[in-house]
């Protein structure tokens, strides 16, 4: 009854007074636990608003002002510690950052959060806290009403399925000042907190309906449960040495937390890149791929605002990019845990271990993530990793040398062990004299790289193809270099070596294995190489 009164003494208050109708509102609702970790991991920022909806709505300004900007800081995680190496457990998050804008004009905006916003607006059903953050064009009153769920005050005081904002008797009571007309520190947001709802609550839809000065807003969220169950999700599980860097023990202190950097080189790093096209890049490579722990509810739905920590029982054979990394939305790649594992110094098979948190340590201590999920449940996924490649095979298709005809050159690529390069391993087509490789640069697929040679005059009777594959070796990282060369004769088929010789032969002056003489890159005669390279650089990593 006390709530329809109010409602009432509302609604004559605007008859009494006409208005013309406000602006559209928008809004942004935030996991409180998803918020904390991504603005202090992404943007090195103190996540002191996102702890309530008070301190949201007393630093929104400020707070925008960092999350919201676009700089090319944003693109790798910050360099937290002397070393340069970022804070143990922190991540950088998949977003495009082209998408980020900062006009500097000291105004929350939703576009702010963009970054941040990667709940998917799921409110978990026992621990759930969401902010939401409503964006107003005026003072005025606001009517919300929650359905499937509870509402809480910038106070932090619990206000049921339905409250007015503006109605309560002040800031000292909860009242937000954008529902206060002519009340100082008004910032352009109504915030107010969603809980679930303990007793009336259930899985599924919810909406909430605002209402200020007649003009409607309606946003929707989904109750899921709490972490129950996590699976692995991986684009590759066979790796071949090279990466640098990378975790060691998530769990100890810096800078053991982290293997030791053997090269100054960033680009073989075992680290997380800083938007999605990132993972992709990386997820070319032979020495990385993309891992993701999916979590589950028991109902099956997957779920955002899970933890995740992750470990290798082999560091020096495989690992991961990052100790801990939260579920969050990731597009076309669904709802999971983002990581790159890792191919680092030598050849065998790693463990890759990943547990649910409810604190940042796995004994209940630390920073609370997520407090009412299943502590520690694990799962395990395996990966090999194969050596530096050691020796190139080829073979190359007749040709008719008339000038139009083409030789396809298939490039074989092993490990000295005998292991097939991992996919993505770059192979180099360098032609001497009159020929072009297309591409110059191939990737591995399946142990083998081919490039088509085009064309060829009339006027010869052969060309010579160099080959190499390169890779960072060894617990120090020396290049390794594994060069052959083929010699395509007119009309007749090719081998390694001579039309004539055995697969893998190194002809006069060329090599087959990384102990022959010639080196990486080498070409002899004019290079006519032309085409687009499969991976838009050259690949030796120097």
């Amino acid at each position: 009854m006390g709530i329809v009164l109010v409602l009432v003494a509302m609604n004559s208050s605007i008859s009494a007074t006409p208005r013309a109708k406000a602006a559209p509102m928008n809004a942004v609702i935030l996991n409180k636990f998803l918020c904390t970790a991504l603005s202090f991991a992404f943007f090195d920022v103190a996540p002191i608003p996102c702890q309530s909806a008070g301190a949201m709505d007393a630093n929104l300004i400020g707070f925008t002002d960092v999350i919201g900007q676009k700089t090319s800081n944003l693109i790798a995680p910050p360099p937290l510690l002397p070393s340069g190496e970022p804070i143990p457990g922190t991540f950088p998050l998949p977003v495009d950052l082209s998408t980020l804008k900062y006009e500097g004009d000291h105004i929350a905006k939703k576009e702010d959060f963009a970054a941040i916003d990667r709940d998917l607006d799921q409110l978990h059903e026992i621990d759930g806290d969401m902010i939401v953050i409503v964006f107003v064009d005026e003072q005025f009153p606001v009517q919300i009403k929650v359905d499937n769920g509870t509402i809480a005050d910038s106070n932090g005081v619990d206000r049921g399925p339905e409250w007015v904002c503006g109605q309560s008797g002040g800031t000292t009571f909860g009242d937000d000042p954008d529902c206060l007309p002519g009340a100082p520190d008004k910032n352009g947001a109504v915030v107010f907190s969603l809980r679930p709802n303990a007793i009336k609550g259930k899985r599924g839809p919810g909406k909430i309906s605002i209402v200020q000065d007649r003009t409607p807003l309606d946003l929707t969220f989904t109750v899921v449960g709490e972490a129950r169950d996590i699976k692995f999700t991986n684009l590759e599980t066979n790796l071949e040495v090279g990466a640098d860097g990378g975790t060691a023990d998530p769990d100890a202190a810096s800078p053991l937390n982290t293997r030791v950097k053997v090269t100054p080189a960033k680009d073989d790093d075992c680290a997380l890149p800083g938007s999605a096209g990132g993972f992709l890049d990386a997820n070319g490579t032979a020495q990385r791929t993309v891992s993701l722990v999916r979590a589950f509810d028991s109902d099956g739905t997957s779920i955002s605002g899970a933890f995740v920590r992750w470990q290798s029982d082999a560091p020096d054979i495989g690992t991961v990019a990052a100790g801990l990394t939260p579920t969050i939305d990731l597009g076309t790649f669904g709802i999971g845990a983002p990581n790159i594992a890792c191919g680092t110094a030598l050849p065998g098979t790693f463990h890759l271990k990943a547990q649910t948190l409810t604190h940042q340590s796995p004994d209940g201590t630390g920073t609370v993530l997520d407090p009412a999920a299943v502590n520690g449940v694990r799962r395990s996924s395996t990966f090999t990793v194969v050596g530096a490649p050691a020796t190139i095979a080829l073979t190359a298709t007749p040709v008719t040398c008339d000038g139009t005809s083409s030789s396809t050159v298939s490039a074989n690529v092993v490990d000295e062990n005998g292991n097939p390069a991992a996919d993505g391993q770059v192979v180099n087509f360098d032609v001497v004299a009159l020929g072009a490789a297309d591409p110059i640069h191939a990737k591995v697929k399946d142990g083998v790289a081919t490039s088509v040679i085009k064309p060829l005059a009339s006027a010869q009777t052969s060309v010579t193809v160099n080959v190499s594959a390169s890779a960072n070796a060894g617990k120090f990282f020396d290049l390794q270099t594994a060069t052959n060369s083929v010699r395509i004769d007119c009309g007749n088929p090719a081998t390694s070596g001579s039309t004539a010789g055995a697969a893998g032969a190194a002809p006069a002056g060329g090599g087959a294995g990384a102990a022959q003489a010639a080196p990486a890159g080498t070409i002899h005669g004019p290079n006519t190489g032309s085409g687009p390279s499969a991976d838009g650089a050259h690949p030796v990593r120097r």
